[in-house]
């Protein structure tokens, strides 16, 4: 069977794959726009290379650790598909397309990541598959960049919000996980330019990362924009190091990393200068109405036994009485922090409330999608709350295991080989990685989000083998 889907096939349909991202989106976008299915193009061909992605795992990969990623897998199918029956019963409301669909999209990361990673089975190749897989990131990218450019200027561009903000997210349908995809690839699109540049002539490689952040605020969103700051800020400041380093010991690199440290500068100066005329910038300064205290209750008609729909926990009516006097709430008097999460402090609590009272086996295995609701359907939007509500404790461990896997090997490197972790190579992937686990905790959409989660899974992997290959 492997001959069917070896490891140089599965390669050649991953680049393929990566590159028809923004094309999907695009498809998908005017699926959604033009007709009432909510089975678009892009869920299609997502499920279907998660199919074939599967089949490589478990039949086509040859590599040395192939046996403890399939029995990863199949563990982590097993919890969730147990949790999921469970759900079927212990749930007030159990919509089986929208349980299915949610479960599909927490599942495609494992996928995506363990498949990525048994892509690289020898050392001798994985040079040419990381040269590779960077290359096709950034032109998925560079297509995202031009389209979106292209919406603009022929008028054709949607917009990234209904009222109030400005942004433009061209011809895709959700800023907020676009946004999150060109926070996560801008790093990438540097560490492209940084690998390119060989001299003063390379200032052509610097066009893509150039792209990607104008991109990113002209959205509109603020993860756009400071994952833009933060990435320039910090990749400059490392590269001013290494160079400096360099020069002292009077080695070679300085000749290539001066060049590279100008460019990066120059990317950030420019940034900075055109950045207050984008609604990215313009956008901070907007005020959204808080949520009043009727908005903040109405949550809590779905929990059973406190003050809801009481009948759908088959509790008595003295058991609800008391009930409502044990609800769990949080105040946050911060503005600051009520505008960074946007109410999301809010469901957090709905669902908090309805894990306390949930059954045993819920609270293990978890209780689906947004919970135990009876009327208000509503998830965090914070994807590690989401996940771990959803899929309880013993799920929300195995959807973490490779996030857990890599930071244990990034805290083994800073004790025993602490240069490596600080390469440039090795801070630009770190920098993409914490920007989008910062984003999927503050924001969501992207552990959950297929069309983001694949720009995380490989930075995830490419750090990985980094620190791996030369233990």
């Amino acid at each position: 069977m492997s001959k069917v889907l070896n490891n140089d096939k599965f390669f050649q349909l991953l680049t393929l794959f990566i590159i028809l991202q923004p094309i999907l989106d695009i498809l998908t976008n005017a699926m959604l726009q033009f007709t009432n299915s909510s089975i678009t193009i892009g869920i299609l061909i997502r499920m279907l290379f998660m199919g074939i992605a599967l089949f490589f795992i478990f039949f086509g990969s040859q590599h040395p650790y192939k046996k403890q990623v399939s029995i990863y897998l199949a563990l982590l199918l097993l919890v969730l598909g147990i949790g999921f029956i469970n759900n079927y019963f212990q749930k007030p409301v159990f919509n089986l397309f929208i349980e299915v669909q949610w479960l599909t999209k927490v599942i495609y990361f494992s996928v995506m990541i363990c498949s990525i990673y048994l892509l690289f089975q020898n050392k001798k190749n994985v040079d040419f598959i990381k040269t590779r897989l960077l290359n096709y990131i950034i032109y998925a990218l560079v297509i995202i960049g031009v389209s979106i450019l292209i919406a603009i200027i022929t008028n054709t561009s949607v917009d990234s919000y209904e009222w109030v903000k400005a942004g433009f997210k061209g011809w895709f349908y959700s800023a907020n996980e676009l946004s999150a995809l060109l926070a996560i690839g801008f790093p990438l699109s540097i560490l492209f330019a940084i690998r390119k540049t060989k001299s003063w002539y390379s200032f052509w490689v610097w066009i893509p990362a150039l792209l990607v952040a104008l991109i990113g605020a002209l959205i509109g969103t603020k993860v756009g924009l400071f994952a833009v700051y933060i990435t320039c800020i910090f990749i400059s400041l490392f590269i001013a190091i290494h160079y400096i380093v360099a020069s002292i010991k009077k080695t070679n690199d300085r000749k290539i990393l001066l060049p590279t440290f100008v460019y990066s500068i120059a990317l950030l100066a420019v940034i900075l200068i055109v950045s207050p005329f984008t609604p990215g910038y313009q956008n901070l300064s907007v005020e959204l109405p808080e949520p009043d205290q009727e908005d903040i209750d109405k949550g809590f008609e779905d929990v059973p036994g406190q003050g809801g729909n009481g009948e759908s926990s088959g509790e008595s009516e003295d058991e609800i009485i008391e009930g409502e006097d044990t609800r769990v709430t949080f105040e946050i008097n911060s503005p600051i922090v009520n505008k960074i999460l946007s109410s999301r402090h809010i469901y957090f609590t709905w669902q908090l409330n309805q894990m306390i009272r949930a059954d045993v086996s819920q609270k293990i295995l978890g209780m689906g999608y947004a919970g135990n609701y009876i009327n208000n359907r509503k998830t965090i939007e914070m994807d590690f709350f989401d996940i771990f509500f959803s899929f309880g404790v013993i799920g929300f461990i195995l959807v973490m295991l490779p996030l857990f896997m890599l930071i244990g090997i990034v805290l083994k490197k800073l004790f025993t080989n602490f240069k490596q972790i600080f390469h440039v190579e090795n801070i630009s992937l770190i920098i993409s990685i914490l920007l989008g686990l910062g984003i999927a905790l503050i924001a969501g959409h992207v552990w959950v989000a297929p069309a983001v989660n694949l720009y995380l899974a490989l930075s995830m992997v490419l750090l990985y083998i980094n620190l791996k290959t030369n233990e």
